[in-house]
């Protein structure tokens, strides 16, 4: 075989290798695409997803990771971790969501109920604070990381290695996942902010802080949310401020959080 016709051989196989891959963003998109969130009651109001994921992983054992956030009013309203375990033969996808809503509401793909928490997601707290919410966006911007640097946390998982829950802690990344605001829900400004474990860049835990429009005593509010099925401990300024329960093998339908593996063919 001439040297030439060996290199075009050597470049067709790849292709075709390449070709046979899946495509894991389709995958993983395509898995929420035609997910409807819609609350409960007589008027039933529709969440709204924002169209990208608002972030993307990968880890040691993860090949494919995404953060889906739906909204209501503008405000988030459920968060969804969607991934792929890469260390089970053929790939292994999991739906990790939390409730970010003060209601019930229910998840549904076509016409099957797939999630449906029955309480609410989150509890908001007053952020005491001297900052005053600044006119300007940017200097805003400014403000919630300067409040988000003063939490910290605490996850309990087996890591890597296996075996008995060790303590990790849970890194701040600097830069926010979404930013919103909603007149409806009087919410001037409002942004997501995201820990992991240490110099990992897979989701645990949401942080999400707001200022209130037209509050001038207490204008600050946050609330923090897991993307974990494992225990964590959150605090502000050294104070605990949250306490989440190991929920491994624990969360059914009807839960704030739940898990459950999506019909992927």
């Amino acid at each position: 075989m001439h040297w030439n016709s060996w290199i075009l051989t050597a470049l067709l196989a790849t292709t075709s290798l390449h070709a046979a891959e899946p495509d894991l963003k389709s995958i993983s998109f395509n898995s929420v695409k035609d997910y409807v969130l819609e609350e409960q009651g007589a008027d039933r109001h529709k969440f709204e997803r924002v169209e990208q994921p608002i972030i993307r992983f990968t880890t040691n054992g993860i090949d494919e990771g995404s953060i889906f956030l739906w909204t209501h009013q503008g405000r988030p309203a459920a968060v969804g971790q969607v991934f792929r375990l890469k260390n089970v033969e053929g790939g292994l996808w999991l739906h990790e969501f939390q409730s970010l809503s003060n209601g019930p509401f229910t998840l549904r793909n076509d016409s099957k109920e797939l999630w449906s928490p029955q309480i609410e997601g989150v509890e908001w707290r007053v952020l005491d604070s001297d900052l005053v919410p600044s006119e300007s966006e940017r200097l805003r911007m400014v403000q919630f990381k300067q409040l988000a640097r003063e939490f910290s946390g605490v996850e309990q998982t087996p890591g890597i290695s296996g075996g008995d829950l060790k303590n990790f802690e849970l890194t701040l990344k600097p830069r926010e996942a979404f930013r919103y605001q909603s007149k409806d829900q009087d919410v001037l400004d409002g942004v997501v902010f995201w820990f992991a474990q240490e110099e990992n860049t897979d989701p645990e835990l949401l942080l999400i802080i707001e200022a209130v429009a037209n509050q001038k005593a207490k204008p600050w509010r946050y609330t923090v949310a897991r993307l974990s099925c494992w225990p964590m401990q959150v605090d502000h300024k050294g104070t605990r401020v949250a306490n989440l329960p190991n929920l491994l093998n624990k969360s059914s339908k009807s839960d704030p959080f739940h898990i459950w593996r999506p019909a992927i063919p």
